[in-house]
């Protein structure tokens, strides 16, 4: 068991490191995994040195605060797939696009697949009427995510009619707000299909559900290298959005 819990440790220490260095950004769900990691590592670390602290109130307390991230994690992993992949379609005509990270002009890997996603339902049977890109500018951006996601729909060949930018919101409940505000004032009566990493759309379904919309999950491929620092992230949104309602 201590040698399991201090391996634990250096994998989220690693992986945290990992993340910096390949740019990623020092962002909530590596904060996350580095303090949960390290705190791992000690724990161990105690445990393997100290007869007393093995017997100690706050190693019991470790523990049961393990067991209860396990077994919640275990809980939120399956409410993540389940949101993702049972979705009943109900004849989607609009897609929505939610934003995700660019660099410069171009997408970010996350934002590429959502991207693909939607390029494969436009070419498949579905007849799309629109897509609204939904994404402002970030800080220290040049360019809003709408306008780097138009950009690539139109050079793998998307018809620019299609396509309605979102150039305000900055979070994914913008997103939604503005992209609903947009759809209702061209076809209130719209089938409208969420497009997005799978991760993120029990959230998205859920925040448009508060809405009034019952909008369809259409999930696109999350990298696989990223999958941890982003499912611990979903992790507390989704904890945010169920007992703060936001």
């Amino acid at each position: 068991y201590t040698t399991i819990i201090k391996s634990i440790g250096i994998l989220g220490i690693s992986y945290t490191f990992f993340g910096l260095l390949s740019g990623w950004g020092f962002y909530f769900g590596l904060k996350i995994i580095l303090l949960f990691g390290g705190l791992m590592f000690i724990h161990g670390f105690m445990r393997s040195r100290s007869l007393n602290y093995r017997k100690s109130f706050i190693h019991k307390v470790i523990n049961l605060g393990v067991t209860i991230v396990l077994l919640s994690t275990i809980f939120m992993e399956l409410v993540i797939f389940t949101g993702a992949f049972f979705n009943h379609s109900q004849g989607e005509d609009y897609l929505l696009i939610l934003g995700a990270g660019i660099y410069e002009d171009r997408p970010c890997l996350e934002l590429k697949n959502r991207l693909d996603r939607a390029i494969q339902i436009i070419e498949g049977d579905k007849p799309i009427k629109k897509i609204v890109l939904c994404g402002g500018k970030g800080a220290g951006k040049q360019y809003t995510e709408a306008y780097v996601m138009e950009k690539y729909l139109l050079s793998h060949g998307i018809d620019g009619d299609m396509l309605l930018k979102e150039e305000e919101s900055t979070t994914t409940n913008e997103n939604i707000i503005f992209a609903i505000k947009m759809i209702e004032d061209l076809d209130p009566d719209a089938n409208i299909g969420l497009v997005s990493n799978y991760f993120h759309i029990y959230r998205a379904k859920w925040i448009a559900k508060k809405y009034g919309l019952n909008a369809t999950g259409l999930p696109a491929k999350t990298p696989i290298l990223i999958i941890p620092n982003h499912h611990v992230r979903e992790y507390f949104a989704i904890i945010k959005c169920w007992f703060l309602n936001k």
